[in-house]
């Protein structure tokens, strides 16, 4: 009996401690400077995520444009469902964005405008770029084995032909 009040009384002193999950500090991403201009996140609010431009020489404010919002749902814990940007890299004359859910955005430097960029699909992979012969090689890893799956399979069984009654 002594045990049991024990156990019970360690697992009701560490449940509260063990029922908050807490996030980590949001990461700290380097400010990209391209033509005079530093493109910096401020990574200070988990509901919202925006870059701003500064000018290099005067330190002076340019614009700054929100990439994304994100919507809190009330009854969940709040810091949890925070999502903040982990990357920022110049590609092409536009901001590439990545935040921590691996959704990647393009911001056009000209006009502020911010666009989801799609996701590439896991069931066709790209093509790698053979460096040697500067050609694109398909992908070994992608390519179908003779074995049928599971799924071939049941759409075999599912869509085997039914012999039908005749008419005499």
């Amino acid at each position: 009996m002594r045990y049991l009040i024990a156990i019970l009384s360690l697992t009701l002193l560490l449940a509260p401690s063990l029922a908050h999950a807490k996030r980590g500090p949001p990461p700290k991403i380097e400010p990209v400077v391209y033509g005079g201009v530093r493109y910096v996140v401020p990574n200070d609010n988990g509901r919202q995520a925006y870059i701003q431009a500064w000018d290099k020489s005067t330190n002076h404010m340019l614009w700054s444009a929100t990439v994304f919002r994100n919507v809190i749902n009330p009854l969940l814990e709040e810091d949890v469902q925070w999502v903040y940007i982990k990357s920022l890299k110049m590609e092409a004359g536009k901001l590439i964005v990545v935040d921590e859910r691996d959704r990647a955005y393009s911001v056009d430097l000209k006009t502020h405008a911010v666009r989801e960029l799609p996701k590439a699909s896991p069931e066709k992979p790209l093509a790698r770029t053979n460096a040697l012969h500067r050609t694109n090689a398909p992908d070994p890893g992608a390519q179908r084995s003779a074995r049928p799956t599971l799924q071939m399979v049941g759409l075999a069984v599912l869509c085997r032909p039914v012999a039908l009654p005749t008419q005499r």
